[in-house]
């Protein structure tokens, strides 16, 4: 069984103990922790804003059965991220920046289609 959800604001810049970026509570790596936690699933999380959620990344890259990949303009706050790599302790962390202006036409489908999904299913 699966589900989705598209969701906003989702808290990304607060990690397990610091609340950052004008986020205090991380709604999005709380929603997959339980998720996790609580039907034994496997979780992926596509983060697709201007920042990098450095606070999902902090949360989900401690677990197995979670991918986070996060596709974010290059340079933003919070100044991490900023170039294409599998990170965390599990390298289930995926960064993906891109420059401003970069449409989706010039660079944002390739990204996505061919580097994000294909990591993003791989959980």
């Amino acid at each position: 069984r699966s589900s989705m959800a598209l969701t906003r604001p989702p808290g990304h810049h607060a990690t397990q103990k610091l609340s950052n970026g004008f986020c205090l509570f991380n709604f999005a790596a709380a929603a997959a922790v339980h998720a996790m936690h609580t039907h034994n699933a496997k979780v992926s999380v596509f983060d697709w804003d201007v920042h990098y959620g450095q606070g999902v990344a902090d949360i989900l890259g401690k677990f197995d059965n979670a991918r986070y990949a996060s596709i974010h303009q290059t340079p933003a706050f919070p100044y991490m991220g900023n170039r294409q790599a599998f990170m965390g302790p599990r390298n289930n962390v995926l960064t993906i920046p891109i420059e401003a202006g970069t449409t989706w036409e010039s660079g944002y489908k390739k990204e996505f289609t061919d580097i994000a999904l294909p990591f993003l299913h791989s959980s």
